[in-house]
């Protein structure tokens, strides 16, 4: 992932340097969407083929996957459409990212509410009170 992210840095820098601060990178938003959803891909090919429970949906990691799975593919292909509309019906389709936003925000929430399954993790509590004057 660090190899990735180098890439992706290195990727803006060039485009910065040669096109300068003032035009939006459209090329390197849908290269970075392109490779973030071929990334995600594998990973639920992935976990689809070595299935550690028994329930794929009560990891969290697959409702992670899945919600930036469909956040990368909307908005991916929103921004392939987005350079042949005019600045008006562009202003429009910035009010459909805000649905994958909440939609991924969403699905991140039911990530965040499944537990891990733990055989070695104590989730038990115990408060012992102790005297200071012994």
């Amino acid at each position: 992932m660090v190899l990735i992210a180098f890439i992706f840095v290195t990727f803006w820098l060039f485009f910065v340097a040669t096109l300068g601060l003032g035009v939006y990178f459209d090329d390197c938003s849908n290269i970075e969407n392109a490779t973030m959803l071929a990334i995600i891909i594998v990973y639920l090919y992935e976990q689809v083929i070595t299935i550690n429970t028994p329930f794929i949906y009560r990891d969290p990691y697959f409702w992670i996957a899945s919600a930036y799975f469909i956040y990368f593919s909307g908005i991916f292909f929103t921004y392939i459409y987005l350079d042949t509309l005019s600045l008006k019906e562009q202003s429009d389709y910035y009010a459909l990212e805000y649905v994958f936003i909440i939609f991924r925000s969403l699905l991140l929430s039911v990530a965040m509410i499944i537990k891990l399954p733990s055989d070695n993790f104590n989730t038990s509590f115990h408060v012992t009170q102790r005297s200071p004057y012994k």
